[in-house]
Parts: structure tokens; C-alpha cells; sequence
């Protein structure tokens, strides 16, 4: 099996899925932590609360319980990445389709566009960034997704992290790199 995502909380605890599995690292050694998930899961994103709620994303989406994996209905669309600026803020981004956790429920919210998306980083719940195929960047600003300008860039954006809303990278296929800045 090949891991695909990693999540690290502190130099003690982190996490990294792919595939069929999640496997967890205590500080001193990884454990395979992928009771609950099935075959054919491919799972490429996973992320963490502060408090501990964790999502790891792909065919299937899962949360984790404390001792096993527990499958989430979120839709009908595999989901390639997940962000979150807290257990009640959750984003999962997949083909073209976004969608939102409040901490009570799954909701689909638009895009504004057809583009697959493959990568999600937000600084606060009014500051979320994906980005996807032919150049694509969308920001969530708290009440809709809009349309961001890449430069002119074609190439597939796979990533996107920050160290804050005026400081945001994106960077995808033949080695593109874009950056933000306001």
C-alpha cells in the first residue's frame, strides 16, 4: 500500500492515509489504524481538529471514532482533498463539487466551476482556497466561492497551502507555482 496524505499535530501524533489505509505515528512508531475502511477506499486526503475530529477523504469519506473508522455519507463524489478550520468547519473538495461540515451535517455548496478541484487550504472559516484542473483557483470568502485569476496558468493545480490570506501558494503539473498575494 502507498500513502497519499499526511497530517501532522505535533511531533507525537501524526497521521498518514492512502489507499485502504490509515496508519498513525505515537512519536516512537506507526500503527496501522484502518479498522472500518473498505477495499477500494483511496483515500489521498486526511485532516484533524485541534480536538481530535478526524476525516481522511478519497472514494469513501471517513471519521474517526477513537478506536475505528466509521464511513461517512457525504454525497455521491469522491473527494481528493479535506481542510478545516475546526471540528465545525470541514471542507472536502473533489470534481468540481465542494462539500461543507458545520458540525451537524454534510451540505453541498457550489463552486461556480465545471473544473475537477484537487487540493483545499484555508486560513479561517471566510478565507478558503482550491484549486484544480487547467489553472483553476476558487476562494471561499464565508458566503460563496468565486473565480480567482491564476495568471494565466493552464497547468493543473494539485496544491494549495498558506501562512495566512495575504500569503497563499498553489503549485501543480511541470512544476507551476502561484502565489497570492493582497
Amino acid at each position: 500500500s502507498n500513502f497519499a496524505s499526511v497530517f501532522v499535530r505535533s511531533p507525537t501524533e501524526a497521521w498518514a492515509a492512502g489507499e485502504n489505509m490509515v496508519g498513525r505515528w505515537n512519536g516512537t512508531a506507526w500503527t496501522n489504524t484502518s479498522m472500518g475502511i473498505q477495499t477500494g477506499s483511496d483515500l489521498v486526503g486526511i485532516w484533524s481538529s485541534a480536538t481530535g475530529d478526524l476525516r481522511a477523504a478519497g472514494r469513501y469519506t471517513y471519521r474517526w471514532t477513537g478506536s475505528a473508522w466509521a464511513q461517512e455519507m457525504v454525497g455521491s463524489n469522491s473527494y481528493v482533498a479535506v481542510w478545516g478550520s475546526g471540528a465545525n468547519d470541514i471542507w472536502l473538495v473533489g470534481r468540481s463539487v465542494a462539500q461543507h461540515w458545520d458540525g451537524r451535517a454534510w451540505t453541498a455548496v457550489r463552486t461556480n466551476t465545471l473544473a475537477p478541484l484537487w487540493g483545499v487550504w484555508g486560513s479561517g472559516p471566510n478565507d478558503v482556497w482550491a484549486v484544480g484542473e487547467m489553472g483553476t483557483i476558487v476562494h471561499w470568502n464565508g458566503v460563496v466561492w468565486a473565480p480567482v485569476a491564476s495568471g494565466g496558468v493552464t497547468n493543473t493545480l494539485r496544491a494549495v497551502w498558506g501562512t495566512g490570506p495575504n500569503n497563499v501558494w498553489a503549485v501543480g503539473e511541470r512544476g507551476v507555482a502561484v502565489r497570492y498575494q493582497y
